[in-house]
C-alpha cells in the first residue's frame, strides 16, 4: 500500500536524504518555523538530475511553540554545520541552498565552509553598504 500525500508530507517534515548518481550533493535548509517538506519539489527535481539531496530538520522545529521559542538561531545553524561535516566525508562537490531564513543560514555556512555554489530563495537580507547595490 502506497502512502498518501499527507503521510509523505509528515515523513518528509522530519528531514530526508535522497541518494544521487552524479557524486554531488545539495544541502537544503528550510525556512523559519517550517520543515524540510517545503523543499520536496525542489529535492525531487535535483534528485532526478542526479544530485543527492540532504534536507535536515533544523533544531527546535516541528515542536510546540513554547519549545520553539527556547531554541537560539545558533542551534539551527549548527544543524547545517553538522550535516555539512558529515557530507564532506563522502562528497567532493557540495552545494548549499535554502529558502527564506534557510537561505540566510546557507549563506552563512558558505562564509565558513567551501561549497561548489550557494543558491538562496527569498532570503531576508539587509544591505548596509552604501557603496554597493543589488541588481534585480
Amino acid at each position: 500500500m502506497s502512502e498518501t500525500r499527507a503521510q509523505e508530507a509528515d515523513r518528509l517534515s522530519k528531514g530526508f536524504f535522497l541518494e544521487g548518481t552524479n557524486g554531488a550533493v545539495v544541502l537544503l535548509s528550510h525556512g523559519f518555523g517550517s520543515s524540510p517538506s517545503e523543499h520536496v519539489l525542489t529535492a525531487k527535481a535535483l534528485n532526478a538530475a542526479g544530485y543527492a539531496v540532504d534536507a535536515p530538520l533544523l533544531a527546535g522545529h516541528m515542536v510546540d511553540e513554547k519549545e520553539f521559542d527556547k531554541i537560539p538561531w545558533g542551534a539551527w545553524y549548527k544543524t547545517l554545520e553538522d550535516e555539512y561535516l558529515k557530507l564532506k566525508e563522502k562528497y567532493k562537490k557540495i552545494y548549499f541552498s535554502g529558502l527564506s531564513m534557510g537561505g540566510c543560514l546557507a549563506l552563512r555556512l558558505a562564509e565558513y565552509y567551501p561549497c561548489a555554489a550557494v543558491g538562496v530563495m527569498a532570503p531576508a537580507l539587509i544591505n548596509k553598504s552604501k557603496a554597493s547595490s543589488l541588481a534585480c
